[in-house]
């Protein structure tokens, strides 16, 4: 597991760097957080994660789109994506699975809901 996430930070990063992410060119927007639902929700929030994940990571301007469980908190889930920049956000939320998604999300019982858009202007491998 941990080969693979150092792979795809590689390739996030190598990403970044032909977009011109980094230079100040280009700001990339992050979205992170993460969303507690109850126990009786979590299949089903798993579900529509990975439906909306598939379909997201083929969005023009999606650099990366992953939703994590949390392995020690039952019912939560990190939200994490990567975006070129926020016209490319704001068109995911227009998309129809985004539509599927929300539909689906207004079923499950939520416990909390925190995420974060971040504009990065600078990325560096540590």
């Amino acid at each position: 597991l941990r080969e693979v996430q150092e792979l795809l930070q590689e390739l996030t990063l190598a990403i970044c760097q032909d977009e011109g992410i980094g230079n100040g060119e280009i700001g990339m927007i992050v979205v992170s957080g993460v969303i507690r639902v109850a126990t009786a929700s979590e299949g089903a929030a798993r579900e529509a994660a990975l439906e909306v994940a598939r379909a997201t990571r083929g969005e023009d301007g999606c650099i990366s789109y992953a939703f994590y469980a949390d392995m020690e908190q039952e019912g939560a889930f990190r939200v994490f994506e990567e975006w070129r920049d926020d016209a490319a956000l704001a068109a995911h939320f227009k998309t129809p699975h985004m539509a599927v998604f929300r539909e689906k999300l207004s079923k499950l019982e939520f416990i909390s809901r925190e995420i974060h858009r971040y504009v990065v202007t600078e990325s560096s491998q540590l």
